[in-house]
């Protein structure tokens, strides 16, 4: 039961040092909870049942709240300031210029 904690706590630490060098100030702070209770249930291992449920009941709180956190940064839609993109709206002016351009030839064809 040792070895599989110590690859837990290992990728877990692993995923904290990946995000202290990405996030942002906010939920590196939610991350913080989550490794702290994280870092209880294990020193609670042998300990008392009761104590270790106790505890992994708080790293789901902690977990919880870091994805209330990080869900605007997880977000896949682009948000209000990204929604101008100059290469957006070219494609758009140069299919209207081909519409344009299609609709002055069927009109300039003889019937």
């Amino acid at each position: 039961m040792v070895e599989p904690l110590h690859r837990l706590l290992t990728e877990t630490l692993q995923t904290y040092m990946d995000l202290r060098v990405v996030a942002n100030p906010k939920p590196l702070e939610a991350a913080d909870a989550v490794l702290t209770a994280v870092n209880g249930m294990f020193d609670l291992v042998s300990g008392d049942e009761g104590e270790f449920w106790k505890t992994a009941d708080q790293v789901g709180e902690a977990h919880r709240a870091f994805v209330d956190t990080v869900r605007d940064d997880l977000w896949y839609l682009p948000q209000w300031w990204q929604a101008y993109q100059p290469s957006c709206w070219s494609i758009r002016g140069t299919n209207r210029r081909r519409r344009k351009a299609l609709r002055s030839a069927r009109t300039a064809l003889p019937t």
